[in-house]
């Protein structure tokens, strides 16, 4: 008996939901939806509804990733019924943060055994497929959590131990050669500086020029990736495809994950349904009157997201992990792939956060006590 992978995720995200479903149906409290969510449950609506309307593709997977973003919509909006309050996520972030420590450990052994077999072209891809991949989860999602375990370290063993580690992520995102990821944990920095209120304003200049610095160093270390290929060849294929569609299709676009320009050249190996950057995929599957309002909303979405969640218990990671994920989606097209582990970690901080807030509901709950 085999399992479909994109199956299975679908029905675990949904087996969660409904857990989560049973303990608010025994709550004491009637349920909550915030006017945000609403308004970004009502926008992945219109998606869909434009997608029946003007989409062209006609690919199963297409229906499983629409499937995957409605179940977590349902598993957030469940959750944050029973939960209620940052504080409850303490714990989940304690388990997050032991799956960051691991994959970093279980890719470091390889990346210092150099084995060829890991590389593509000079690029590490440790245990995953492709180097942006894995530049990606270390960028967007392990570095932030190891810097929240750091800051919330009181032991010089337990702040070595995550230096060590940071040190060591940084230097698998160094030989992935991924701009993407490079660029990720660079701009996060300078937000965790800047939004960082007891740092003086010269400290904060010059924590923010030298990360600048770092960062021009590692694209100038990535300038190398494809031979002597330019530093942005191996992106202009999938950009001029993007242009392409937008031209022919400039006002309806082609629907939701179209694939009518996705054709690549050998060489150029990009994962399925790369598009190279987030804000030319949205105009191409949803036009360019639809594609702004959905631009500007992801947008302000993510900014005002981070600036919120920066003043929650666990916020730390979370904010850098948003600004990081930003940046990134200039160079991939992860967001509305619903089933990767990267959009399904970063909407649920989102739709979290749409429904919670800074102070959550418990404030419903107490109107509801005191009646």
């Amino acid at each position: 008996m085999t399992f479909d992978p994109s199956i299975t995720k679908i029905v675990v995200i949904f087996l969660i939901g409904i857990i989560f479903f049973a303990v608010t149906i025994f709550r004491p409290y009637s349920v909550s939806v915030t006017n945000r969510f609403s308004l970004i449950f009502f926008s992945f609506l219109l998606i869909v509804i434009h997608f029946l309307v003007f989409g062209t593709s006609d690919s199963i997977e297409t229906n499983e990733q629409l499937i995957s973003g409605l179940a977590i919509m349902t598993l957030t909006f469940w959750a944050s019924n029973a939960l209620r309050d940052w504080d409850l996520f303490i714990k989940p972030m304690n388990f997050i943060m032991i799956l960051a420590i691991l994959f970093v450990y279980i890719n470091m052994p390889i990346a210092i055994l150099d084995n060829n077999s890991s590389y593509i072209e000079g690029n590490y891809t440790g245990i995953t497929s492709n180097a942006n991949i894995l530049g990606g989860y270390l960028a967007i999602f392990c570095m932030p959590v190891l810097l929240f375990g750091l800051m919330r370290s009181k032991s010089l063993n337990s702040r070595a131990f995550y230096i060590f580690t940071m040190l060591i992520c940084g230097y698998i995102i160094l030989i992935t050669r991924s701009r993407g990821a490079i660029l990720s944990i660079s701009v996060a920095a300078i937000f965790v500086v800047i939004t960082t209120d007891n740092i003086k304003y010269r400290t904060k200049v010059f924590f923010t020029s030298t990360i600048f610095l770092g960062a021009i160093a590692g694209f100038i270390q990535a300038s190398g990736k494809y031979a002597d290929l330019d530093l942005s060849a191996t992106r202009d294929p999938l950009l001029n495809q993007r242009i392409t569609a937008i031209a022919e299709r400039p006002w309806t676009g082609w629907g939701f994950n179209s694939d009518v320009y996705n054709f690549y050249y050998q060489e150029n190996a990009f994962p399925a349904m790369e598009k190279g950057n987030t804000i030319l995929q949205i105009f191409e599957e949803f036009g360019l009157p639809f594609g702004t309002a959905i631009s500007i909303g992801i947008i302000y979405l993510f900014i005002n997201t981070a600036l919120g969640v920066r003043k929650t218990p666990v916020g730390f990671a979370f904010a850098s992990t948003l600004i990081g994920s930003l940046a990134h989606l200039m160079f991939e097209t992860w967001l509305f792939n619903f089933q990767s582990f990267l959009s399904i970690y970063v909407w649920i901080i989102l739709l979290l956060y749409a429904q919670l807030k800074i102070n959550g509901l418990s404030s419903d709950l107490q109107r509801q006590a005191n009646r």
